[in-house]
C-alpha cells in the first residue's frame, strides 16, 4: 500500500508543479493556473 500512496503523492506533486509553477510556451510563458483563473467568469 505504501507504494501506491507514494505514487499518488508523486503524481500530485508533479501536477501541482505543472499547473501552478511551470511556465508554458503555448501560454505566452504563463502558468496554466493563472491563465485558467483569468479566463474564469
Amino acid at each position: 500500500m505504501s507504494t501506491v500512496r507514494a505514487l499518488r503523492r508523486g503524481i500530485a506533486k508533479y501536477m501541482d508543479y505543472y499547473n501552478n509553477r511551470r511556465c508554458h510556451q503555448g501560454l505566452a510563458h504563463q502558468v496554466p493556473g493563472v491563465v485558467f483563473t483569468a479566463a474564469a467568469p
